[in-house]
């Protein structure tokens, strides 16, 4: 009589693969295939808030009222929660846009599918260091954004909770993900 087939030996080997054997990593084959398609994902999404931002440099309004952490207190005029912590100018949030699309480019290139001007060792450095701000964007200041805020009832502590934190975190996880299946 034959021996029974061990649980791994009834399952299929491509499912252990990715985890059973050195030349095959969490991200994928010798190749790591999925991790270009990470940073692309990333890289989009960057690029789409960057032109975001560049709306709004340009006078945008579209999206403009739930963006700034609100002071909880006294409404001001046209602000129905408090006042703005901040009100940036047109420079400002054009210099923030030309930065996340030189963030969106740092991913591209830890892969090869854009060639930067800058040495390997730094590209890499960089998608790390991006991968550590979104997670502490995501964490937050411990007053008005992120996880850990304590002023809540406002319209962007709302809009912070459901899509601005979470993903913040998926992209830290997105770039993550690059640093460590391109290194």
């Amino acid at each position: 009589m034959l021996p029974l087939p061990s649980a791994a030996e009834r399952v299929p080997n491509f499912i252990f693969s990715a985890f059973s054997t050195p030349e095959f990593g969490l991200l994928g084959g010798p190749e790591k295939p999925m991790v270009p398609i990470l940073a692309v994902i990333l890289a989009t999404v960057l690029v789409l808030i960057a032109a975001l931002h560049f709306y709004w440099a340009l006078g945008g309004r579209w999206g403009s009222d739930a963006v700034i952490p609100i002071k909880q207190g006294s409404p001001a005029p046209g602000q129905p929660d408090g006042q703005p912590t901040f009100s940036p100018g047109a420079f400002a949030t054009a210099a923030v846009a030309i930065l996340l699309f030189i963030a969106a480019l740092i991913p591209l290139g830890a892969v090869g599918l854009v060639s930067l001007p800058v040495p390997s060792v730094l590209i890499r450095f960089g998608v790390w260091a991006l991968a550590a701000i979104l997670l502490l964007r995501a964490v937050g200041d411990f007053r008005y954004v992120g996880l850990l805020k304590r002023v809540r009832g406002t319209r962007f502590a709302s809009l912070d909770t459901r899509l601005y934190t979470p993903l913040c975190l998926m992209l830290s996880a997105l770039a993550f993900g690059v640093a460590v299946g391109s290194a």
